[in-house]
């Protein structure tokens, strides 16, 4: 008898709220988000373009101790 491994695969299903089509979201889309954006921000007082950032936060803060999501691309 031969055991040859299964592979399940499964996609996962579509998040209600996610209306991109290609995984990004326009910006007409972002703002219908409940959320405000600052895109482009320079963050460390330059004029260097690989000195900023996105930043998104809460419309509606209840509290002012939000958790945080920090994401860093490093493409070459």
């Amino acid at each position: 008898m031969t055991l040859v491994p299964a592979v399940a695969t499964a996609q996962p299903k579509a998040d209600e709220r996610d209306r991109s089509k290609g995984g990004a979201m326009t910006l007409a889309e972002l703002r219908q988000e409940p959320v405000t954006s600052r895109l482009d921000f320079p963050f460390a007082g330059t004029d260097n373009p690989r000195r900023r950032l996105d930043l998104y936060l809460p419309r509606d803060r209840k509290s002012a101790k939000l958790p945080v999501i920090v994401f860093v691309h490093s493409g070459g």
